[in-house]
């Protein structure tokens, strides 16, 4: 089996986007289950407010399910889906690959697994036309506040910035890191904000033998150009 995964967590105050109200299902999620449902994809979304699990659009797609998890895990609920992310993966040996990607601000233009099946052992990750050491990181590893941390930050400040936002290839090849990540998270047990992007970059190029990477170009457009007519890539994001 293979499956797009997408989380949208909004039992919590995001302070990175400055919520006044709490977002909506609809319109936050509908591009991404339409560009699902238009490649032929299959699709798990993991909702942390039961009243949407009533909502009509968790009805509309066969090829979508939606579930119900508890995000109160103590650390921040962006982080969190991390640790249910391989709670999921470890609990359900058929998911042969996986795709996971941000709901709000990402969909498939084209359907990823004619990209990723078939070469084993490598891990899809989106990335950004940035370094590491930009102003959102640097704010982040600051909210850590560990001395670990600003170590391996120091270390790999100048690389490319990889975005999680995307995440993907053959379970049995990505949910180590996903593992890592979920552990690393726990261990620096950040609740003021999100500080995944800090933790992800930081596991994969203070490991570099334990990971093949693929990213950018052709997986995904651009990020920050808006480019939802790309006719080369496979997800776009922002």
């Amino acid at each position: 089996m293979k499956v797009a995964i997408g989380y949208f967590l909004t039992n919590f105050n995001y302070p990175f986007f400055k919520y006044t109200d709490k977002p909506k299902l609809i319109p936050n999620i509908a591009n991404w289950c339409e560009s699902v449902n238009k490649n032929g994809m299959s699709a798990i979304v993991f909702l942390d407010d039961e009243q949407y699990m009533s909502h009509a659009v968790t009805t509309r797609y066969e090829s979508i399910k939606f579930e119900y998890v508890d995000s109160s895990g103590g650390i921040n609920p962006m982080d969190y889906r991390w640790v249910l992310l391989n709670r999921f993966l470890e609990s359900r040996t058929d998911i042969e690959a996986f795709i996971m990607t941000d709901v709000g601000d990402a969909m498939f233009l084209k359907n990823p697994f004619d990209f990723i099946l078939g070469k084993a052992g490598c891990i899809y990750i989106g990335d950004e036309e940035t370094q590491v050491s930009n102003g959102w990181i640097s704010q982040r590893v600051s909210l850590i506040n560990n001395e670990e941390c600003s170590r391996l930050y120091e270390a790999i400040k100048d690389n490319k910035l990889l975005n999680c936002g995307i995440l993907g290839g053959y379970t049995k090849d990505v949910q180590p890191l996903v593992k890592a990540v979920s552990d690393r998270l726990l261990l620096y047990n950040c609740t003021s904000d999100t500080v995944e992007m800090v933790v992800f970059n930081e596991i994969i190029y203070t490991q570099p033998e334990l990971w093949r990477v693929y990213h950018g170009f052709p997986l995904n457009t651009e990020f920050w150009k808006w480019d939802w007519n790309s006719e080369h890539c496979y997800i776009q994001h922002k």
